[in-house]
């Protein structure tokens, strides 16, 4: 058989294989190294990410190339770190360019007990004056907080005292300073600093005035220093920093003025015994019966007696409640009593009033045997009366204006008031009502002012011991200060009192309000009152005119011939304090001269609303040309009110009011500097009923008109 040639030589032995798909290229095999090594390469970068990712997280990254804020935040890490991590990023940050990042570990090493070996630096912190004042300040604090306090920053603060710069720049470490060193201050160097703590031209003074009242204690010595200082306290942030040191020595907060932290000693009244009862001691007071002060002794006034029970204070009209006070009396046994009071009698219009006692009638009115302008007992009923022994009840009536009343006595016939105890004693009625009153300084406030607002709490039962009083004021009135305070009744005392401030902005303009108060006893029991808040309205006039006088002889044809040209602001010290104005108190006396004066109102409701005038001697009141009330000119008017419905529609209304003066003479005889009849006044309300403001109805800003 024939022999098959050989291939041709070759230097490659030939392996036998499956098939071409089975055989990588060279390409693929390239593709394939290049994959492996970029997820190795991939995987190397990974782990180096994750690496600095990590490192980037750790407090010793951020403190080097943290933001302010991040580096800030660490410091408030620090005290949770190792002690030697903790001193090594405090070393840093305690050389930090940033006062946050300084001011925070400032902090971290008042939170660190074991970091002492820093003091030096945050002593150096506080007597560089290139830092800031709060941060100076931090350091400081951090420093005199210590026990010990710091000794260097103790000498250093001291040092610096004196330098009103500091005293500007660093005021609480001012007031830390004075708290370090007050266990060992002398009373005249306390007086001193009680003395900075209101004063304002020290820079410091804020900051002393609230370490004064967290160690008001250490200054109990000058309670009638706090006292005198309130006397004298010029605006509402000065009179709560006094008032808090008084609470906080006497354990409850009284009121804002110093009449509220005096108080007379009290005692309870044992059974027989006879003491006089303080009129103060009223309750259940309604307008226009106060509680008010007269030389020297708190009782009852009447400040307006316009519309009371007195015939020519009625006129025709008449009128009810225009004030009474309800004061209770005990008997020991049956018998003949009479009633005596302590009164102040201003003059011979200031003279009268009215008192039951249980059905019984009885008053003072004898002209020419009252002994005038002093305190002085008075008896009511000489020749007696007969009452059964127990509890009686009087109620006082509304005569004649500025009687003030200090004391009753109910006394067996026989007995003078000279012989009873001296200091008040009370009886208590386990079944009257507490009752709230009110004494502002001016029922009539005006814009830009504040006034005192008392407010009286009368408790029937020594079991009504403390709570808290709260006052509404509606705009544009507003609080200057507290609007609820605590009260507390002294042992015996059936009276507490406390006051608030009311300011009304210069922008305000004429309006009736209601002011409502609360007492909430810690027992749950209630005691509600309110009280009517006026805003002066802006009553142009023309002022005094003589009955000869042009301008009067235009005026008196009524207000169609009115023009502003000429007229003037009525002045604000032409107001007496029961909303009344008082020409003679702007003017000087008048006789037999006429005044005008008119003013815009802007009314939001259609309504019948109430008007209300008293007028001394006489006047008429006009709307938009309308005679709408008017008293007769038919005598002195001694304070009558007049009454009459008005209908007013929505809008804008003038009013125009006409007043007249007679010409009487003062009196003569055994009437000489008793009195005088010349005393000018005028009152116009315009109410929803006689004890309702109506708040549909607010003045309008008037300008006078330069003259013709």
């Amino acid at each position: 058989m024939p022999q098959t040639a050989p291939p041709a030589s070759s230097d490659r032995t030939t392996v036998p294989t499956k098939g071409r798909a089975d055989r990588p290229s060279g390409a693929g095999v390239r593709i394939g190294g290049t994959v492996g090594r970029l997820a190795a390469l991939i995987a190397v970068l990974g782990a180096l990410g994750v690496g600095m990712w990590r490192l980037s997280r750790t407090a010793e990254w951020r403190a080097a190339f943290g933001t302010v804020q991040e580096r800030a935040d660490l410091c408030r890490t620090l005290p949770g770190l190792s002690s030697r991590r903790r001193a090594r990023l405090l070393a840093r940050f305690l050389a930090d360019p940033a006062e946050d990042v300084l001011g925070s570990a400032i902090t971290a090493w008042e939170r660190s007990p074991d970091a002492d070996e820093f003091r030096p630096r945050i002593l150096a912190i506080l007597r560089d004056p290139s830092m800031s004042g709060p941060l100076r300040t931090k350091a400081g604090l951090a420093l005199l907080g210590g026990s010990p306090p710091d000794a260097g920053a103790l000498a250093f603060v001291e040092d610096s005292l004196a330098d009103p710069a500091f005293r500007r720049d660093c005021p609480r470490l001012v007031a830390a300073h004075a708290e370090v060193r007050l266990p060992q201050m002398s009373e005249p160097d306390r007086l001193s600093l009680l003395h900075a703590s209101l004063d304002d031209a020290d820079p410091a003074r804020e900051a002393l005035s609230e370490m004064v009242r967290r160690q008001v204690g250490q200054f109990a010595s000058f309670h009638e220093e706090f006292l005198a200082r309130l006397e004298e306290a010029p605006d509402s942030a000065r009179r709560r920093h006094l008032t808090a040191c008084l609470a906080a020595l006497a354990g409850g907060l009284r009121g804002q003025s110093v009449e509220d932290w005096r108080q007379d000693e009290v005692s309870e009244a044992a059974a027989g015994e006879l003491h006089a009862v303080e009129a103060e001691w009223a309750g259940e007071i309604t307008p226009n019966y106060q509680i008010d002060s007269c030389h020297d002794a708190f009782g009852l006034m009447l400040g307006e007696g316009a519309g009371g029970v007195l015939s020519w204070l009625r006129g025709h009209d008449g009128t009810v409640d225009v004030g009474t006070a309800r004061l209770p009396f005990f008997a020991p046994a049956d018998g003949a009593y009479t009633l005596w009071a302590r009164v102040w009698l201003s003059d011979k219009c200031g003279n009268s009033f009215g008192i039951w006692l249980d059905k019984m009638n009885f008053s003072n009115f004898p002209d020419y045997s009252n002994v005038l302008s002093r305190w002085h007992w008075l008896e009511l009923e000489p020749a007696g009366f007969r009452l059964a022994a127990g509890d009686h009840e009087a109620r006082l009536e509304a005569w004649e204006d500025d009687v003030f009343l200090d004391k009753f006595a109910l006394l067996p016939v026989g007995v003078r008031p000279d012989s009873l105890p001296e200091k008040a004693a009370v009886r208590w009625r386990p079944g009257g009502l507490p009752s709230l009153s009110f004494t502002p300084e001016f029922q009539a406030q005006a814009r830009g002012t504040t006034q005192r607002v008392v407010v009286w709490l009368r408790r029937q039962t020594p079991t009504m011991e403390e709570g808290t009083l709260e006052v509404a004021v509606p705009p544009p009135f507003e609080l200057d200060g507290e609007h609820e305070v605590a009260l507390r009744f002294e042992k015996g005392n059936p009276l507490v009192r406390t006051s608030f401030y009311l300011r009304l902005p210069a922008d305000a303009v004429g309006y009736e309000g209601i002011l409502r108060a609360v007492y909430r006893d810690r027992r749950g029991d209630t005691v509600d009152g309110e009280m009517i808040l006026t805003a002066q309205f802006d009553w142009l006039t023309s002022g005094p005119l003589a009955p000869d006088s042009p301008l009067h002889a235009r005026l008196a044809q009524g207000p169609a011939e009115a023009s502003p040209a000429g007229w003037q602001p009525y002045p604000v010290s032409g107001y007496d304090r029961y909303r009344r104005l008082a020409p003679e108190q702007a003017y000087g006396q008048l006789q037999d001269r006429y005044l005008y004066f008119h003013t815009e109102l802007d009314v939001t409701a259609d309504g019948t609303y109430w008007g209300l005038l008293t007028a001394d001697d006489w006047a008429r009141v006009w709307l938009d040309g309308r005679l709408v009330i008017g008293q007769p000119h038919a005598g002195p008017g001694e304070g009558r009110l007049v009454q009459a419905p008005i209908p007013i529609s929505a809008g804008r209304h003038r009013l125009f009011v006409q007043l007249y003066q007679m010409d009487f003479p003062d009196p003569a005889g055994g009437d000489a500097g008793r009195h005088s009849y010349n005393n000018c006044n005028l009152k116009l309300l315009l109410r929803q009923s006689r004890h309702v403001p109506a708040p549909q109805i607010r003045g309008l800003p008037r300008r006078p008109a330069a003259p013709e």
